[in-house]
């Protein structure tokens, strides 16, 4: 059977609280309890469950990542760079995920719902687009909006200004996002 924290305590003498101190801010605990703990820790084999303590706090440092299609090279050097940097436990679920564009994202809601893992309980979902039917989810969806139909009207005069004088510069446009918070990344009230 494997150790638990309460195994490690018992066997030092000290207090579940005592061992939590050693394993997280050992300078509030005496040399000699850390000493007791150390030793309870090494006889018994015991190893820190960091997925349970994450649940316990609720937070953990993992990060989750969809792409469009993993056989384009583009995401797959994309997804390389975000799992060196992030060195995360592959058996880790993620904390949120932002997906690339909402429908990915409400595929990802569907299935999580399908394994019974509560949004935003137990992991968060954002999307981008903002489309309608974001709104509209189970689970109503948080997303990042574009202007679409702004940027379909600047496309469409740059395209007819360019067209009518083609020696004119380019012309580059950028456009504001904005941020829609929604039920997949704040608890109900």
């Amino acid at each position: 059977m494997t150790a638990n924290i309460r195994d490690v305590a018992e066997r030092a003498g000290v207090s579940v609280g005592t061992v939590s101190n050693v394993l997280n801010h050992r300078e509030k605990v005496s040399p000699d309890a850390v000493r007791r703990v150390r030793e309870a820790i090494e006889h018994l084999g015991y190893v820190r469950n960091d997925a349970a303590r994450q649940l316990r706090v609720g937070r953990s440092s993992t990060v989750g990542l969809v792409v469009l299609d993993v056989r384009n090279p583009f995401f797959t050097d994309l997804a390389r760079g975000a799992e060196s940097e992030a060195a995360r436990p592959p058996e880790d679920r993620p904390d949120a995920v932002f997906a690339a564009n909402d429908l990915i994202a409400m595929g990802v809601l569907q299935g999580l719902a399908r394994h019974g893992i509560r949004v935003p309980e137990e992991i968060a979902i954002i999307g981008f687009d903002d489309i309608d039917f974001a709104s509209a989810a189970v689970v109503p969806l948080s997303s990042v909006r574009q202007p679409s139909q702004l940027m379909g009207e600047t496309a469409l005069r740059i395209l007819l200004t360019e067209i009518g004088d083609p020696d004119r510069p380019a012309q580059q446009v950028v456009f504001e996002p904005e941020l829609v918070v929604r039920a997949s990344t704040s608890p109900a009230a």
